[in-house]
């Protein structure tokens, strides 16, 4: 059986201060399975890559309510989240810095 999450983000009318908000579609073995959303927030706190990290957050809480039998594919078009999680990046400063320390964090308790 294979898993997939695939994660998106997005912050609108303007980026960083806008609404915030993230997608998330399960997959199982290629079917759409699940699919769910949510708003982040706004403000002069609210970045695309906060939103990014959010809907990766969701996937983390997903992947921890199920008991995978298989492999489990977690996607996302954000290169930051992307490269920062596989730890090709370092998450050195900005407003996604405490979202990027839970994603770490929920990551190593899966």
């Amino acid at each position: 059986m294979l898993i997939e999450f695939w994660f998106d983000g997005c912050v609108e009318p303007i980026n960083p201060g806008g609404h915030g908000s993230w997608g998330l579609l399960t997959y199982v073995d290629g079917k759409p399975f699940w699919s769910r959303s949510g708003y982040c927030g706004h403000g002069p706190e609210m970045t695309n890559n906060v939103a990014e990290y959010e809907g990766l957050l969701a996937a983390f809480h997903d992947l921890g309510e199920i008991e995978p039998a298989g492999e489990v594919v977690i996607r996302g078009d954000s290169k930051l989240v992307i490269n920062q999680m596989l730890g090709r990046w370092k998450a050195k400063r900005g407003i996604y810095k405490p979202f990027y320390a839970q994603a770490k964090k929920s990551l190593s308790d899966l």
